[in-house]
């Protein structure tokens, strides 16, 4: 198994995304704790039957509260801090399988390599960076494989983990301070 659960990954949080499987709304999936690598760990580039690389950034939560939040903003009151992510997929599970194909694979996620912490100011003013900043991949030679703004992800990342509280509630699922919650993939490159 992949042993102990972490929290939970929204995957198809783009309309991109969206459009492409035939979907309204995103999906979720579960992360467990042997799946995050260090940053500088080395993995194995056949990790997947078909790798699939893509950037993302990921919401610790504080505390029991992070459901009781009304919006969006709101939730940054509930953020301890924030990870960048890069999450290591397989895309086997092909759009012709739907977004049933890629539940039933749990999103394809197999690892992901977490980045510096970034301390969460409770602010519009930060709620308003996160939707202007730009998140770029680069290769190891510093080419950029793929860029995109915050807003990629359901026209703010925040929006996408405000879905995910309100399908977790729905369903009578809590979230747990500690919990680490994905907001999907900014772009795949």
């Amino acid at each position: 198994g992949m042993g102990t659960p972490a929290g939970y990954a929204v995957a198809l949080s783009s309309v991109d995304a969206q459009t492409r499987y035939g979907v309204q709304h995103p999906v979720r999936g579960f992360l467990f704790k042997r799946m995050f690598l260090a940053n500088g760990a080395s993995i194995p580039a056949d990790f997947a039957a078909v790798p699939i690389v893509s950037a993302d950034l990921i919401a610790v939560v504080k505390g029991h509260d992070f459901q009781r939040a009304r919006n969006a903003l709101e939730l940054l009151e509930h953020i301890d801090y924030l990870l960048p992510f890069i999450q290591l997929r397989d895309g086997s599970s092909t759009v012709a399988q739907g977004a049933t194909g890629l539940v039933a694979t749990n999103l394809g996620t197999r690892f992901g390599v977490i980045g510096a912490p970034i301390p969460v100011e409770r602010s519009q003013a930060f709620f308003d960076k996160l939707a202007a900043m730009r998140v770029v991949m680069t290769d190891a030679k510093g080419s950029e494989l793929g860029a995109a703004h915050g807003t990629a992800v359901m026209g703010h990342p925040l929006n996408a983990l405000h879905w995910l509280s309100r399908d977790l509630e729905y369903n009578a699922q809590r979230i747990q301070p500690g919990d680490r919650l994905s907001v999907g993939a900014f772009f795949v490159p």
